[in-house]
C-alpha cells in the first residue's frame, strides 16, 4: 500500500519519482540532490515551453479556421 501512495505522490514528476527511487537504494548527497531538484524544475519549464507553443498553435489554427464576417456594402439606389 504504500508503495502505491509513493507512486501517486510523483506520478507527475518522474525526476521527483527517479530521485526517491535511487535515495531508497543509494545514499544521495546534498550536491547530487540539488542537481535533480534543478533538473525537475528545468523538465517542468521545458514542458511549460512546450505547452506554451502547442496552444498558440491551437489558437493560430482556430482563428484561420473560424469563419470571417461579412460586412455589409451600402449601395445606393436611385
Amino acid at each position: 500500500m504504500a508503495e502505491n501512495s509513493s507512486r501517486e505522490t510523483h506520478a507527475g514528476c518522474p525526476v521527483a519519482a527517479l530521485s526517491q527511487l535511487i535515495g531508497g537504494v543509494f545514499r544521495i548527497n546534498a550536491g547530487t540532490g540539488e542537481h535533480l531538484r534543478r533538473s525537475q524544475l528545468e523538465l517542468l519549464k521545458a514542458l511549460r515551453t512546450w505547452l506554451d507553443a502547442r496552444i498558440a498553435e491551437l489558437e493560430a489554427e482556430e482563428k484561420k479556421a473560424a469563419p470571417r464576417r461579412r460586412r455589409a456594402t451600402r449601395i445606393r439606389v436611385d
